[in-house]
C-alpha cells in the first residue's frame, strides 16, 4: 500500500503495472461505499501493461477518517490525487458510489479524462432507509443479508 498526503488528508492507494505502455492513459479505480482497493484485482490482472491506481477513498480501507461529506468532495480528492501524481489525463472507473464520483468528476474536469467507466451507478444513489437503519441497529445481520443478496444461490462457493 502506498500513501500520499493531499493537503491535510492522507490517502492510501495501490499501484499496478510493471511493463507499462506509455501510449495508454493511466487508469484510476474508485470503489463503492464501504469498499476499498481490494475489489479491483480481477480487473487489474487483465491489464498488465497499464499504469493503474486503485484508491482507498477517504474513510475507507487504509485511508483514515473522516470520509468526505458528499460526492463532489470525493471528486476533489480524485483531482488532488491526479495532480499529486502528475496525471494530466487518465481513464476513471468507478463502481457504485465510485461511479457517482466518476460522473461528478467528468462533469467538472472533462478535459482531464481520456475515458470514463461507470459500473452499477448513477448520478444519484438512493439507499433504502431500511438498509441504513439496519446498518446502525443490526450491523452483522444487515451485512450478512447484503452478502446473501449479492450472490446467486447457484454461484459455486470456491469462486
Amino acid at each position: 500500500m502506498e500513501s500520499i498526503v493531499l493537503g491535510n488528508r492522507a490517502l492510501s492507494y495501490r499501484s499496478y503495472g510493471r511493463h507499462v505502455d506509455t501510449n495508454r492513459p493511466p487508469l484510476v479505480l474508485l470503489h463503492g461505499a464501504g469498499g476499498n482497493h481490494l475489489v479491483w484485482p480481477p480487473q487489474v490482472r487483465h491489464l498488465p501493461n497499464t499504469a493503474i491506481y486503485a484508491l482507498d477513498l477517504p474513510g475507507h480501507g487504509a485511508s483514515p477518517n473522516p470520509a468526505c461529506a458528499n460526492i463532489s468532495a470525493y471528486s476533489e480528492v480524485v483531482r488532488d490525487f491526479a495532480d499529486a501524481l502528475e496525471l494530466p489525463w487518465f481513464v476513471l472507473a468507478g463502481h457504485s458510489m465510485g461511479g457517482a464520483i466518476a460522473l461528478d468528476f467528468a462533469l467538472a474536469y472533462e478535459h482531464r479524462l481520456a475515458g470514463i467507466v461507470v459500473v452499477g451507478a448513477g448520478a444519484r444513489m438512493k439507499v433504502s432507509p431500511t438498509l441504513l437503519d439496519g446498518i446502525v441497529n443490526d450491523f452483522l445481520g444487515t451485512t450478512e443479508m447484503i452478502v446473501d443478496y449479492s450472490y446467486d444461490a447457484a454461484t459455486p462457493a470456491d469462486e
